[in-house]
């Protein structure tokens, strides 16, 4: 009987787990200081969701995306538009936060637009910078250099597992089975 109840309480102990969260890295950056492509006062905002269990190149630090969205003046990017550049390098710390990054797209449809942040370490000149263009060789762009913006990190709700609610079921059947006996 005792054996019973600890079978049956350590199933719905298993029923409490559940799957942590995606964790979303947002790339807010500083207001566009020349900004030839909107009148609207705008920066480069940027989502990532990467997958740190399941990346190919985990042992190297690489880790693959999977889900990003960006937007900066007045214009949105992300994996469902068509493009050709899409580029993206990133350098975590211990704490797997971004501490160097280029990310960069244009898109191939007929606007040609584009983006681009670079982290100090990754551009060439050694200066952080957001830029966002309309038309990628000769269009109205929106730059700031300078002024890297900052990454935060936020958790999504946590799901639970499709095996949780069969652990939860099972072991609410365990109490009831154990329970009708008692009374028995």
């Amino acid at each position: 009987m005792i054996f019973r109840a600890i079978v049956c309480s350590a199933l719905i102990g298993f029923a409490g787990t559940s799957s942590a969260g995606d964790l979303t890295y947002t790339y807010t950056g500083n207001w566009f200081e020349k900004n030839a492509i909107t009148a609207e006062p705008s920066r480069l905002i940027a989502h990532f969701v990467f997958d740190f269990a399941h990346s190919p190149g985990a042992d190297d630090h690489f880790y693959t995306i999977k889900s990003w969205d960006v937007s900066a003046a007045g214009m949105n990017f992300g994996p469902a538009t068509k493009s050709f550049f899409f580029n993206p390098q990133f350098i975590f710390d211990s704490n797997m936060n971004i501490v160097e990054w280029k990310i960069n797209d244009a898109k191939t449809a007929s606007d040609w637009s584009g983006f681009s942040s670079e982290s100090a370490g990754f551009n060439y000149d050694g200066r952080a910078v957001d830029l966002a263009a309309s038309y990628v060789t000769a269009g109205p762009y929106a730059t700031v250099y300078d002024k890297p913006g900052v990454w935060t990190v936020s958790a999504a709700a946590a799901v639970p597992e499709p095996s949780t609610y069969w652990s939860l079921i099972a072991g609410l059947a365990c109490l009831a089975l154990v329970r009708r006996k008692t009374r028995a």
